[in-house]
């Protein structure tokens, strides 16, 4: 039993020795030392444009809007955030090596409440802060000018409604209907 006891203490003791003379030793002491003098930091945050943009990506953050069903004006809908993807904004602004506004890269926030956590309502008007227009086209003076207004609404990629007046029922075509 104290044989036993004597022979794994020392195991253990020359175990113990041939690990630190083989960690404590000249050559690799001298491969540490040169691995740490040629290491790269692999996190960007040593990167001055890096640090940049994470320090200024809360002046650029919009915070998400929530959809309301408001007295008046009924369903309004959410307005989705804006948050500053710091990766992407670095490998889109690295090569110029300098911040520029023009090359931040958004990723969407969605709001937390939206039009179909809301009892049904209509919608008669969008999110006040969404830039947004509704184009509406009232034709009751004739149908001659449509085929070329409809040119340039798809020239620009302009989606519009179209209302034909009371007095223009007899004399919608088919080409008018396109």
């Amino acid at each position: 039993m104290v044989k036993k006891f004597i022979l794994q203490w020392a195991t253990f003791l020359f175990i113990l020795v041939i690990s630190f003379t083989s960690v404590q030793n000249p050559i690799t002491t001298g491969y540490i030392k040169e691995l740490r003098n040629e290491a790269v930091p692999v996190m960007k945050v040593d990167d001055s444009l890096y640090r940049e943009i994470s320090q200024r990506q809360h002046q650029y953050r919009v915070e998400p809007k929530d959809a309301v069903v408001d007295k008046v004006w009924k369903g309004i809908p959410g307005y989705n955030g804006l948050a500053v993807d710091v990766e992407a904004s670095y490998e889109a602004m690295k090569e110029a090596g300098m911040f520029q506004e023009e090359k931040l890269v958004y990723n969407q926030i969605p709001p937390e409440i939206t039009l179909k956590d809301l009892p049904p309502s209509p919608i008669y008007k969008g999110h006040g802060d969404k830039p947004m227009v509704a184009f509406m086209i009232n034709v009751a003076w004739g149908n001659e000018y449509i085929p070329e207004m409809l040119k340039t609404l798809n020239k620009y990629n302009i989606k519009s409604t179209f209302f034909f007046g009371w007095n223009m029922g007899k004399k919608i075509t088919q080409s008018s209907l396109k």
